[in-house]
């Protein structure tokens, strides 16, 4: 957890000196580029998710916890119901 930050504050270091950037333009590229990255993410997981569900492993994965959701919702509603 430790060497995240520290990667990022070296890299930060080396890059000054090589491209003789100011602390500013550095903050504003490495914001810019966890933007980039989190919108890569999102795109990658949503892309995950539909192949998941069109070749049938999505419901593979996790038909068993949502049969017992379904169940344990069912038992509620009538233990509800009976009160």
């Amino acid at each position: 957890m430790l060497m995240v930050p520290l990667m990022i504050i070296y890299s930060a270091y080396v890059l000054k000196r090589l491209l003789e950037l100011s602390t500013s333009d550095i903050i504003v590229r490495t914001l810019l580029f966890f933007v980039v990255l989190g919108i890569t993410f999102v795109i990658i997981t949503i892309i995950l998710f539909v192949v998941l569900f069109f070749t049938g492993d999505l419901q593979e994965t996790f038909g068993p916890a949502f049969e017992a959701g379904k169940k344990i919702g069912e038992e509620a509603s009538k233990a509800k119901s009976a009160n």
